[in-house]
């Protein structure tokens, strides 16, 4: 219930900024998630809506993206690839601890694609898959799994639960390709999660994202501004996506979005709250 998520008159860390992206409560839901909406808005929270429809929430939206139906996850990486490029994520605070302890994001990435896949889906593992630390280090097999990552200090360390008496020593690089030996004498090179969203998403320009979607550039750069204008929010995903052959990697979008900017990490977000 989305009274329940947002709890306006509770919190001082309100939303203040929602991505409506394919659900309209003000229909759907107009005596709860509905009101709660009206209720932030008249609180100052910003919203922005992607939705093809001109639906009651998208009329009173600060930004309304009417997006081509089926183009969402094009959408998504244009969002990933602006907010990369311009570092909007940096604007978040704490982002960076966030996304070195709470995401996958520092984790080395296999360039070795050993996943093999239904041609359909194979462009999901174009990057590869992270780097098992059984693949590099001798003392490490089934019993002690794990992923590895890439420490400013010391290079090449296998990753490690994170507790008050070691967190202080982990100290990842969240961007970066490095030249990986495994334990067999292969070199190969890994990059990072985030490197690799970074490379997967760099042709998403502002201008292909508008060509593919159908919306504005200036519109869509308007909204991504908005979403990274404070932590204090997230976006809403409506079941739309879920009647589509991208429905699984749109909801992985929107993870994605709202983890690499540590909306995740604060009040607010709609995944969390």
């Amino acid at each position: 219930n989305t009274v329940e998520l947002f709890k306006p008159a509770k919190y001082e860390d309100q939303a203040e900024v929602v991505v409506l992206w394919g659900t309209n409560p003000a229909w759907h839901s107009p005596a709860a998630s509905g009101m709660v909406m009206t209720k932030l808005r008249n609180m100052g929270c910003k919203t922005v809506v992607v939705d093809p429809r001109l639906t009651p929430d998208a009329s009173k939206a600060d930004v309304w993206l009417p997006i081509k139906p089926g183009t969402d996850i094009a959408m998504m990486l244009g969002w990933m690839n602006y907010i990369i490029e311009n570092k909007l994520y940096e604007r978040i605070p704490g982002y960076e601890d966030f996304a070195e302890k709470f995401t996958n994001l520092p984790f080395l990435v296999d360039a070795r694609d050993e996943v093999k896949l239904p041609p359909v889906v194979q462009d999901i593992t174009a990057d590869g898959r992270l780097l098992r630390a059984s693949d590099v280090f001798d003392d490490c097999d089934s019993e002690n799994e794990g992923y590895v990552y890439w420490d400013k200090a010391n290079g090449l360390t296998k990753a490690f639960a994170l507790g008050p008496d070691n967190e202080a020593s982990y100290q990842p690089e969240l961007f970066g390709s490095f030249d990986v030996t495994l334990k067999d004498g292969t070199v190969v090179q890994c990059k990072t999660a985030f490197q690799a969203y970074k490379d997967r998403c760099k042709e998403w320009t502002l201008e292909k994202t508008a060509q593919v979607t159908g919306c504005e550039a200036d519109q869509i750069e308007k909204a991504i501004e908005i979403y990274c204008s404070t932590g204090h929010g997230g976006i809403v995903i409506g079941v739309a996506t879920d009647q589509q052959p991208n429905s699984v990697q749109a909801a992985l979008g929107v993870a994605a979005l709202d983890s690499m900017t540590a909306h995740l990490g604060h009040y607010g977000c709609p995944s969390i709250d």
